[in-house]
């Protein structure tokens, strides 16, 4: 008799004990749901913002190269930003994956949202690059004009100090006027090519470069027409 109770109280032990491990994996399986709904949805969150901002972001990146490069420093700590997010977004997936093969109720709650999210993560990545590309561009335009307004302007410094002769040796100078006014007209193509690629950048130009790009262009013109 005893030994029957014994072994009738070792097999109820083991139905509680299978019943206990069922709940506490149905408990840790609605944490494990509930933790990931609550990361992906910041993570959404956060995709969501982003495409927010790119969606109000000036399209003109162009411009001098301060501005430019200004430019590139905020696009850099918004990529530095978005590759951190990248970490997060595989270990969510990578979390969904696990999700999925441990409850079939939740699968397609949990792929709906992944496509979702993924899709819209997609789109952050084409818009980022999109974006270095015309920030590359943008570099390149501002560097050339840049060499080209200050070789201007160095070779205008240079032929008017040309003009530095003696005071009485009035046919030296009359001379060097000459010589400065045929190097004016032999280099004007110089300076209207350096004009034409501020006004082009001048047409697309970010708001912040609208000033600066004025500038340089003035001096440009102011320059050349007081040699």
């Amino acid at each position: 008799m005893h030994s029957r109770n014994e072994n009738l109280k070792k097999r109820w032990n083991a139905v509680l004990e299978k019943a206990s491990q069922k709940r506490i994996a149905a408990e840790q399986a609605l944490l494990d749901s509930s933790a990931f709904d609550e990361a992906i949805l910041e993570l959404e969150s956060w995709i969501d913002s982003e495409l927010a901002k790119n969606a109000s972001a000036e399209a003109n990146v162009h411009g001098d190269v301060d501005t430019v490069k200004s430019l590139i420093d905020e696009h850099k700590k918004r990529e530095t930003e978005r590759t951190s997010k990248q970490r997060g977004l595989d270990t969510v997936m990578s979390k969904a994956a696990k999700l999925s093969s441990k409850d079939s109720d939740e699968n397609s709650h949990i792929k709906t949202v992944c496509g979702r999210v993924t899709d819209k993560w997609k789109l952050l990545e084409e818009q980022a690059h999109a974006r270095s590309a015309a920030l590359e561009d943008a570099a390149k335009q501002a560097a050339d004009f840049d060499k080209k307004v200050h070789e201007i302007l160095d070779w205008l410094v240079e032929t008017e100090g040309k003009l530095a002769v003696s005071g009485s040796d009035f046919a030296l100078a009359l001379s060097r006027v000459e010589d400065i006014k045929t190097e004016l007209h032999n280099n004007r193509d110089r300076r209207d090519n350096c004009l034409e690629a501020g006004r082009e950048i001048q047409a697309k130009c970010h708001p912040r470069a609208e000033q600066p790009m004025k500038h340089w262009l003035r001096v440009v013109e102011n320059r050349w027409r007081v040699s």
